[in-house]
């Protein structure tokens, strides 16, 4: 895949403002940028020529303080400056001087040199005219003083804010802005923004700060809370080379834009996102690409109780996000007899009976649940499963018998939820049976890995409307969500299912980015006729995280706010498309494991280009086989012929994991590159056992993970010879799968020889070249060195397609889409991306989740042009003469066994 873009900013005018929230007017909406830290960056003048700026902010006055003031433009020719500031006037755009920077050459020791400072900025760079006073930019004057005080005290600034503040009634008035860091409250400039004279805030979501990064919605907010006056803005750098607090696209507008326009829709501008490439050109890129037009999230249920600094009951359903809030934990009961208690975590529970009604007023359905993770709770006996019915009863729900305490006054709950996490599975069928029995709405929270041992009997007795099934807390269920809702909605189609996630990858590594779930999980199951939607854990999380504001957005249907994105951004983008020579082709390998499906189906799925039949693993020692994983043989012949006719081709890949193959001598190079031929191949030699029939592959794939490297490039070779006795097809196509670390030391020598037309790199199974270990630098370090050295390769980038517990490499599709491929797509050689393999596809969708243009698609590329497969070597193309003479005789003679490699010479085959 590819993306063909024009480019909308100099790379080097790295770090922007977005305005997201404030008391403004009206009028267009803001996007600053500073200016001056790179003598690259191009003039002041191209910058606001651009037209994707607002503001611009010069950058910076960094000395002053003790009588000395000066300026570091980072090499920019200060004599143009001042006509650049005009220009930029002159088309709207406020230009600002910001004053500070992360120079250690600035303070104010005093109020007098607060007042000084003041005096010199008003008469060097704004509206004064004080003679002897030297003007850096002659008679342009800016339009205002940016405050970026990175370094020393915070002393005096507010003096020097109402120093300069006070020259506004001396002709043309002086605007104020300050760029903070991250954490609220910045020391040094706390005491100049209570002066409220700072029309704008700048909040730095870069720096350094984990809280900042981990967090920049909470972070905002605080800013944006604490000075309602000013218009804040989204500080973020503009690439990932900058700092590491760097937001990519997807996650800036999925998990933080998105939320606090959600939030403070009423509040804000609208944002013009031209000016943010590369930054525009990938949500341009994301937003092409929307959920599927039948696609819903469902409803949204929420627990809540775990945290007392979620906020209460009421103000979760005031969010207007859930449809559904579950209080956890009624935590104690059965253990003792007659000890019954909730546990939810400090909150006031005198206040939770009046939030539980206005809830459902709001239509929002409340349910308790009962057990947790406590060790308080159990049912020992069927006496104890009816006392604690009764008390349920009594206590929440329609009961009202005298003398049991009512925690939540005269509110009642819609329902029970059972989330039993521990002890025994004894009697909760029979407590299900007797408030089912009284008419009281049951659901469960299970584990994801079914079935649930717990829960399993209670479950059988069909009295259960919902099934919370937690996709987290096991390896298994978050390698294959899917597979594990799958399985819990096939055993109790009468009960709607919901997906249960953490809000939060601080609560568990089972953790899903939500457009993973959305687009990889979600548009398989929600056409499912008992599909209900998502549960989120939990409140607190989600009110950190906004895991469902996201996911609300992806289910609309409108997409309104994407669609405005997209029309801002349209301007400055060429769109998606694919760039000449690119042909982002995917290569799968089939054949691990037998519930993959078979070839034929793996080929009708459309997403692949190449299938890659994995593996002939015995050969070198006069043996030869494959282990396809318990396939049918019988029926992959015909599939390969099936695949074929779909212009996807097949490919046979030798050597794999295990240790039955390798080549002693040349002569075994020979005999095995014979077999290969004849068995798997164009071949047809009487007495060699074909296990695919007439089917022929289209190539051979090298996949050589152990033993020594000896007389491969010999194999090759050999193999590529046979091509020498065909013109205008190459029934040997070779390719390579190595590991990522280069050189790959057993396929060195074969390489080498130029014949393999395509090299997979397995950016997995190693952590020192894997991006989960080693980042994008590790990856691009040794890809450069691949695509470098076989520049008459296609490379492609190897991928798995899940994460294998205890191994951790695999690539979350947004760090695919933003972070490795705009850069492994560099390469003039890029070939597209492989993916191991296609069970681990199958389970989780990764493949149906990559962008389209990788994608088979005549869209993207064209299907390379299959040639006409000789079936017979009856009809061998253009033989000489004297050849087809002899050729005809033989075939009167004994038609079954000609074969021109016994009649002609290899001269004769023209």
């Amino acid at each position: 895949m590819a993306f063909r873009r024009r480019s909308c900013i100099p790379a080097a005018l790295a770090v922007f403002f977005l305005l997201l929230a404030g008391q403004s007017t009206a009028g267009d909406d803001q996007t600053a940028v500073i200016w001056g830290r790179h003598g690259d960056e191009g003039s002041l003048r191209e910058a606001c020529d651009t037209g994707h700026y607002n503001t611009v902010i010069i950058s910076f006055y960094s000395v002053f303080g003790h009588g000395r003031y000066s300026l570091d433009l980072s090499g920019h020719d200060l004599r143009g400056v001042g006509n650049d500031i005009k220009h930029c006037q002159r088309k709207g755009i406020v230009v600002l001087l910001s004053i500070g920077g992360q120079g250690a050459h600035y303070s104010l020791p005093s109020s007098r040199s607060a007042a000084d400072v003041a005096d010199n900025l008003w008469n060097s760079f704004l509206a004064g005219r004080r003679k002897g006073v030297l003007r850096p930019f002659g008679n342009a004057a800016v339009d205002g003083i940016d405050f970026f005080i990175d370094r020393g005290s915070g002393d005096h600034y507010d003096e020097l804010a109402r120093k300069l503040y006070s020259y506004s009634n001396k002709g043309k008035g002086v605007m104020l802005t300050a760029t903070p860091r991250c954490r609220f409250p910045d020391p040094r400039l706390e005491k100049a923004l209570a002066t409220g004279l700072f029309a704008r805030i700048h909040v730095r979501m870069f720096g350094g700060d984990v809280n900042c990064t981990a967090a920049p919605r909470e972070s905002w907010e605080k800013w944006a809370a604490a000075y309602p006056a000013s218009q804040v803005y989204l500080g973020l750098v503009a690439s990932s080379e900058q700092d590491p607090g760097y937001l990519s696209p997807k996650p800036l507008y999925y998990t933080l834009i998105m939320q606090i326009t959600y939030t403070y829709c009423c509040n804000m501008r609208f944002m013009k996102m031209k000016a943010l490439l590369p930054l525009a050109a990938m949500l341009m890129l994301l937003l092409a690409t929307p959920a599927t037009a039948d696609g819903y999230v469902g409803q949204l249920a929420v627990f809540w109780g775990r945290h007392k600094e979620e906020g209460s009951l009421r103000q979760a359903c005031d969010t207007g996000r859930y449809n559904i809030v579950v209080i956890t934990f009624y935590s104690v009961f059965g253990y003792q007899h007659g000890r019954y208690g909730l546990d939810l975590s400090g909150h006031d529970v005198s206040t939770v009976g009046a939030d539980i009604k206005y809830c459902q007023s709001k239509g929002v359905t409340v349910l308790l649940s009962i057990g947790g993770q406590g060790g308080e709770y159990s049912l020992p006996s069927s006496q104890s499963a009816a006392d604690v019915a009764d008390n349920l009863w009594n206590a929440y729900l329609g009961g009202r018998r005298a003398g049991v305490p009512r925690p939540f006054g005269d509110a009642v709950v819609d329902g029970i939820d059972f989330f039993i996490d521990q002890g025994g599975a004894d009697h909760y069928e029979q407590l299900a049976r007797q408030l089912h029995g009284r008419g009281v709405l049951l659901t469960a929270t299970v584990r994801c890995s079914y079935p649930d041992s717990r829960m399993e009997a209670a479950l059988a007795t069909g009295v259960f409307a919902r099934i919370h099934v937690r996709i987290f807390g096991d390896n298994q269920c978050t390698m294959f969500p899917k597979d594990a809702w799958e399985k819990w909605a096939a055993a109790y189609p009468r009960c709607t299912v919901f997906l249960t996630v953490v809000a939060s990858p601080e609560q568990d590594e089972g953790y899903m980015f939500q457009k993973d779930l959305y687009y990889g999980v979600q548009q398989f199951i929600d056409k499912e006729p008992n599909y209900g939607g998502i549960a989120i854990w939990d409140r607190y999380y989600d009110k950190k995280a906004n895991y469902s504001v996201t996911m609300a957005a992806l289910g609309r249907r409108s997409w309104l706010v994407p669609l405005a994105m997209v029309l801002a951004v349209s301007s400055c983008l060429a769109g998606p498309a694919t760039a000449a020579g690119k042909t982002g082709q995917m290569t799968v390998f089939w054949g691990r494991n037998k519930k993959e499906g078979t070839l034929k189906e793996t080929c009708d799925t459309g997403l692949y280009t190449t299938v890659v039949i994995s593996f002939y693993s015995v050969f070198g020692h006069g043996r030869y086989w494959g282990d396809l994983s318990g396939h049918d043989l019988r029926v992959i012949g015909a599939d390969i012929k099936h695949c074929q006719s779909r212009n996807v081709f097949v490919f046979l890949s030798i050597g794999g994991g295990g240790k039955d193959y390798s080549l002693p001598t040349s002569q075994s190079a020979a005999d095995v590159a014979d077999n290969i031929w004849n068995a798997h191949m164009d071949g047809r030699r009487p007495g060699v056992f074909r296990p695919f029939g007439d089917a022929a592959v289209d190539g051979i794939d090298f996949f050589i993970d152990q033993g020594a490297p000896d007389h491969y490039d010999e194999l090759a070779r050999k193999l590529y010879s046979y091509n020498k006795m065909y013109r205008a097809r190459t029934p040997v196509r070779l390719t390579a799968t190595v590991r990522c670390a280069y050189p790959d030391p057993r396929m060195k020598k074969a390489l080498d020889t130029k014949l393999f037309e395509r090299i997979h790199v397995r950016f997995y199974d190693d952590a020192k070249c894997s991006y989960n270990h080693a980042g994008l630098a590790g990856v691009m370090a040794q890809w450069n060195k691949w695509t470098a050295r076989y520049p008459g390769s296609n490379v492609y980038l190897g991928l798995a397609a899940a994460n294998v517990p205890g191994k951790n490499d695999n690539v979350f599709i947004k760090q695919l889409y933003y972070d490795l491929l705009p850069n492994v797509q560099k390469a003039p050689n890029y070939g597209g991306i492989m993916l191991w393999d296609r069970f681990y596809d199958k389970q989780t969708g990764y493949g149906k989740t990559l962008p389209p243009s990788l994608s088979p698609s005549p869209w993207d590329f064209p299907a390379p042009a299959r040639p006409t497969r000789v079936v017979s070597h009856l009809r061998l193309p253009r033989l000489s003469p004297a050849c087809a003479a002899a050729r005809r005789a033989r075939t009167r003679a004994a038609p079954s066994q000609v074969n021109d490699r016994l009649v002609c010479e290899d001269t004769d085959l023209e």
